[in-house]
């Protein structure tokens, strides 16, 4: 097996324009805040290092090049690229330029996930142009990590509709599931084990980056937070908090806490599938532990209690906008396959770094549409 580093596809949606449709510009407020994120992950030992870039696709409208543009804007070169119509927007064909209330005047019950676009590329000429994207993604990858050609990293610069099929595509999901994916502009299970040495560093590195005032942890928008009795989980949360006086409320939860593993405690995965070759946790559940339904029906209980600390303060006006849940892989796992209404299974598409943070919300402010908006934020 290879012992390269495995390799990684970045996707990266245009900045903020007045529209997402036609071929316009990025506003000046889009144009900001790509400036203003380029320095933070682009260079030498960054997130988006040039070294790691073997190949970027950008999508040719203006907003999308500008983007790719703009993030490498202090480099002496751009990495190597090319402008492709294989990853534009979807084609709206009929429905261009028309905003999504103008399009159910027309038709009331259409979607794009289901209908596709009149005049312009159906859900199976999408699903066709995107799975032959990630085709030439594959490709790159397999010559870096099997042949040892080539670098690590793959970039698409694009749009929001392509990325979030790019998304569930890339999982292998229905192109109608990329719906429940916002992509917004630019194992132990309760052995009580503590963190380790570099992921109390990691905590401590993290904390001062998304907690405080106007970060994406502010304390004063915290609304609720469930923290698993586990040791690893509790140190976590204090480290998170500890530049404050106090920590914000919490209970602490065994609702939240790791996939109960029973006789396969403390067992590695290759240890287990000695015993039995073809187990999985995500469709035979743990002998003496949790069962795939019981793991569901206790996901499925949390978050009916965030949905109702959601309902009150969106809709009676009552506590804060923000819940919080510090807990474990698999469980987080569980929970976003769950979150947008997946079967538990599902759960295992989805890969959550130590100390990455998941951003569950709503899709058009409505609290039945639950989607995944962020995956491992900060976590690299």
């Amino acid at each position: 097996m290879s012992q390269r580093p495995v390799p990684r596809l970045f996707v990266i949606r245009h900045g903020q324009t007045e529209w997402s449709q036609n071929d316009i510009p990025l506003t000046e407020h889009g144009m900001d805040a790509i400036k203003k994120l380029a320095p933070e992950i682009v260079g030498p030992g960054k997130l988006l290092d040039p070294e790691n870039i073997c190949h970027a696709w950008v999508s040719p409208r203006q907003r999308a090049h500008k983007t790719f543009e703009l993030l490498f804007e202090s480099l002496d070169e751009l990495p190597p690229h090319k402008l492709c119509e294989d990853v534009r927007e979807w084609d709206y064909g009929n429905y261009e330029g028309l905003t999504p209330a103008q399009i159910k005047e027309k038709d009331k019950y259409w979607s794009i996930w289901k209908d596709g676009c009149p005049g312009g590329e159906s859900v199976e000429e999408m699903t066709k142009r995107v799975d032959g994207v990630i085709s030439e993604v594959h490709e790159i990858h397999r010559k870096y990590f099997e042949d040892g050609e080539g670098r690590r990293d793959a970039l698409i610069v694009a749009h929001g509709h392509f990325s979030r099929v790019l998304i569930s595509r890339w999982v292998e999901f229905p192109l109608c599931l990329g719906t429940h994916f916002n992509v917004e502009p630019a194992g132990t299970g309760r052995t009580d084990i503590p963190s380790t040495e570099r992921g109390v560093d990691l905590i401590k590195q993290l904390a001062p980056k998304v907690v405080g005032p106007g970060k994406l942890l502010d304390p004063e928008n915290l609304g609720h937070v469930w923290v698993s009795p586990r040791q690893r989980a509790r140190r976590t949360f204090e480290l998170l908090f500890e530049s404050l006086g106090e920590l914000p409320q919490h209970v602490v939860s065994e609702d939240v806490g790791e996939w109960d593993h029973g006789n396969y405690e403390g067992l590695t995965l290759e240890e287990i599938q000695e015993n039995d070759k073809y187990w999985s946790i995500w469709k035979d559940g743990c002998p003496g532990g949790e069962s795939v339904e019981e793991m569901t029906q206790r996901v499925d209980g949390v978050i009916a209690e965030v949905h109702e600390v959601h309902r009150k303060y969106f809709e009676d006006g009552e506590g804060r906008r923000d819940a919080l849940i510090v807990a474990h892989g698999t469980f987080s796992r569980a929970l976003i396959a769950r979150w947008m209404r997946f079967p538990l299974c599902l759960g295992t598409h989805f890969n959550i770094e130590p100390a990455g943070i998941v951003l569950l919300t709503y899709n058009h402010r409505n609290l039945e549409e639950p989607v995944l908006t962020g995956l491992n934020l900060h976590a690299f």
